[in-house]
């Protein structure tokens, strides 16, 4: 029985890496059960192609820091639904096998 996991991706003016993100996490021979997507005030199309792909996105400031936008991320993570939280940014692209190698 696989783990819950639950992708907590923060992105800021992402939008030339963020398909192949999108496609990345999309892609996992083992899958996550949500994705949980915090965009840090970008000025170029991040936050709508987040919209689109994964049906909502948390937008903070441009000041946010990483560490910040991970903790406001975790936030909306119900607590039941994860066991493990896995932390993307906007321009790490996983491999298709990279959750799965994780989680082993």
């Amino acid at each position: 029985m696989n783990p819950t996991v639950v992708a907590l991706l923060v992105s800021h003016d992402g939008i030339r890496w963020l398909p192949a993100v999108i496609d990345g996490i999309r892609g996992q021979t083992a899958p996550v059960d949500g994705v949980v997507c915090v965009d840090t005030g970008s000025r170029d199309d991040s936050a709508d192609l987040l919209l689109d792909a994964f049906d909502e996105v948390v937008t903070v400031s441009a000041r946010t820091a990483y560490p910040e936008a991970v903790r406001i991320g975790f936030e909306q993570v119900p607590t039941a639904a994860a066991e493990w939280i896995w932390l993307l940014h906007d321009d790490s692209n996983p491999a298709p096998d990279a959750l799965e190698l994780l989680l082993a």
